[in-house]
């Protein structure tokens, strides 16, 4: 069986990272966010906020929905320029 000859080495044929599937789509640096992104960092935020309200005692609607929007902003502005890029972010 030892005839010189190189022995192959199956593992080498693929790479493991390739075959695993993305989750929700494409990959991160593939630069696509899901259609739902937005909906679900202003659910995020929204939920924060809604704890640190109730944690502080100084719960109003008005602070949710204005807590809501200082955190959602940035927050999405960021996420979705680190993933699409600027010109997407800004289309958000």
């Amino acid at each position: 069986m030892s005839d010189g000859a190189p022995r192959e080495n199956p593992a080498a044929a693929f790479e493991p990272a390739e075959m695993l599937p993305a989750l929700g789509g494409p990959t991160l640096a593939g630069g696509t966010l899901p259609r739902w992104f937005l909906q679900a960092v202003i659910g995020g935020c929204a939920l924060i906020s809604l704890a640190v309200l109730l944690a502080t005692g100084g719960f109003t609607i008005v602070l949710l929905f204005v807590f809501t929007f200082v955190l959602a902003l940035p927050t999405g502005y960021i996420w979705s320029r680190l993933v699409e890029g600027r010109r997407e972010a800004k289309d958000r």
